[in-house]
């Protein structure tokens, strides 16, 4: 999956407001942006990495997934499939809803790739994501590129892993239960794996102690 983040210059200005409210200024401070997740034949693993205006599947995705597509979501136990018509188009649970920070799978049947852009607000202020028991598909809330936790400011306990998905199959990331260093490819041992803008992945929380509340600026 390749990534790439464009935060609008013009919108952060006019995403600046004052108003008067008795004899005291009220800002407000809305930075709009989007992002471009490329899918390539297969599945992608994916996440909503900003706040639309609408996170229903249709809204988030019917414009750039092509008939005979389907998203794949994940409840904690199972997975649901919500498949594109190959003929007329229509989801077959248009009402399902991939809001901020929540993983899922995109599948491209295709040869041909397309890409997926997300648009929306960057979420700011304190952020609360955390994981569930067991399995959770997630993804980062801030549209952020960086290690899992030194980075991106997730409490994981010892003995978690994260579980990437690239080319068709999983890597692990364990973080060792006693000395608590994570190991795996381009990992940082104390700052846990690598993730990029839009990436999914699943967190396996054996610990039950892990959370991911962050407070996040845009400067």
């Amino acid at each position: 999956m390749r990534t790439k983040t464009l935060l609008c210059a013009a919108a952060l200005a006019a995403g600046i407001a004052t108003s008067a409210v008795a004899q005291s200024n009220v800002y407000s401070l809305n930075v709009v942006g989007y992002v471009n997740v490329v899918c390539s034949n297969g599945f992608t693993l994916v996440n909503t990495p900003l706040v639309p205006t609408n996170n229903g599947i249709v809204s988030l995705l019917d414009a750039y997934v092509p008939n005979g597509g389907s998203v794949y979501t994940f409840n904690g136990s199972s997975f649901q499939t919500i498949a594109k018509d190959e003929f007329d188009g229509s989801w077959s649970a248009p009402a399902t809803q991939l809001p901020n920070g929540k993983g899922y799978f995109i599948r491209n049947p295709f040869a041909t790739a397309f890409t997926v852009t997300y648009v929306g607000e960057v979420p700011q202020g304190s952020l609360t994501n955390n994981p569930g028991p067991g399995y959770t598909l997630m993804g980062s809330q801030v549209p952020q590129a960086g290690f899992l936790q030194s980075d991106l400011g997730f409490g994981s306990g010892n003995g978690d892993q994260v579980l990437r998905f690239a080319n068709g199959s999983f890597t692990t990331y364990p973080k060792d239960e006693f000395d608590g260093t994570w190991s795996g490819p381009g990992a940082n041992p104390a700052g846990g794996p690598p993730l990029r803008v839009g990436e999914g992945f699943f967190y396996r929380n054996l610990s039950g102690s892990a959370t991911w509340v962050r407070t996040f600026t845009v400067q």
